[in-house]
């Protein structure tokens, strides 16, 4: 049995759970045409996590723990995912058992614990630790999907946000029409890049609406 975090690659994503890359232009919009204004709110959340993001820096406090308490904490709370009807869970621990196509009685059993938050099982956040902002946000893409495809809501698109203390990335992971795995993502954010925070906002908030959309189909 290894370690989601330490062992699993895309590679075995690919080979073990059929997971592919979308190229469909179509296939990710959740996070394009941010033209949605943004509130006074929001705005002055944007202008004081920057400031705290710059100190932060600066001081070279950008650690896991911290990273969620000053950054993705006040934009959760900003956007309402810590109130009825979403709820968080601030630790999971979960399973992935990957069989290889070619021989299903040879399977890698993974096993993690999800230290991040995992909202209405529709939104995955992950945060990494990023010593003196070395550590890429795609380093933890495959732990993310791997959470995301042990996700109960099969039957529809999930979506996760990796974030690094300066970076944020969005996932969608979806079923294709053959009903393999795919997943595409957004272009990277960035806390060093006037206007992009707003835009993390836009999308979470646009993520948002989808959750709830799902609420009511259920």
């Amino acid at each position: 049995m290894s370690p989601i975090a330490d062992t699993l690659s895309l590679h075995t994503l690919r080979d073990r759970a059929g997971l592919t890359r979308s190229d469909r232009c179509d296939f990710f919009t959740e996070w394009q045409n941010l033209d949605q204004p943004l509130t006074e709110a929001n705005l002055a959340l944007v202008d004081r996590l920057t400031r705290r993001y710059r100190y932060y820096f600066d001081e070279a406090l950008m650690q896991e723990e911290a990273i969620k308490m000053t950054l993705i904490s006040p934009i959760l709370e900003t956007v309402g995912f810590y109130d009825p009807p979403f709820y968080t869970d601030f630790e999971r621990s979960i399973r992935l058992d990957l069989s290889a196509p070619e021989d299903p009685d040879q399977s890698m059993i993974y096993r993690g614990r999800i230290d991040t938050l995992v909202i209405l099982e529709t939104l995955w956040i992950l945060t990494i630790e990023s010593k003196n902002m070395r550590l890429s946000v795609e380093n933890g893409l495959a732990q993310l999907l791997a959470y995301m495809l042990e996700s109960p809501n099969r039957d529809r698109a999930t979506f996760g946000l990796l974030a690094n203390g300066t970076d944020f990335l969005f996932v969608k992971l979806d079923h294709g029409a053959d009903q393999s795995w795919n997943y595409a993502l957004s272009r990277k954010f960035s806390m060093q890049t006037d206007g992009d925070l707003g835009d993390v906002l836009r999308i979470l908030d646009r993520l948002k609406v989808l959750a709830l959309d799902s609420i009511q189909e259920s």
